[in-house]
């Protein structure tokens, strides 16, 4: 009844969202904030198997620009 995972499977996975990770980071002075989330918006729904493009879309467009306007209003901190 336990759950057991190869190593090899667990060190890929790390090594994905680590590498992910530092591309976002070194990406965001560059591009932006609200670019930058609606393409990891856009790219994560497409890497799980969401493909209604249109609804992506709007909610990865919706989601950059209430994040980036929302954390303005509450922390008065502007998002690169």
């Amino acid at each position: 009844s336990s759950i057991t995972l190869p190593g090899k499977v667990i060190l890929t996975e790390i090594s994905v969202w680590v590498s992910v990770g530092l591309v976002i980071w070194f990406i965001l002075p560059m591009f932006g904030f609200i670019l930058v989330s609606f393409l990891v918006v856009v790219l994560g729904g497409l890497a799980t198997g969401y493909y209604n493009y249109l609804k992506l879309i709007a909610l990865a467009i919706t989601f950059s620009i209430t994040v980036d306007f929302g954390v303005w209003q509450i922390f008065t901190v502007a998002l690169p």
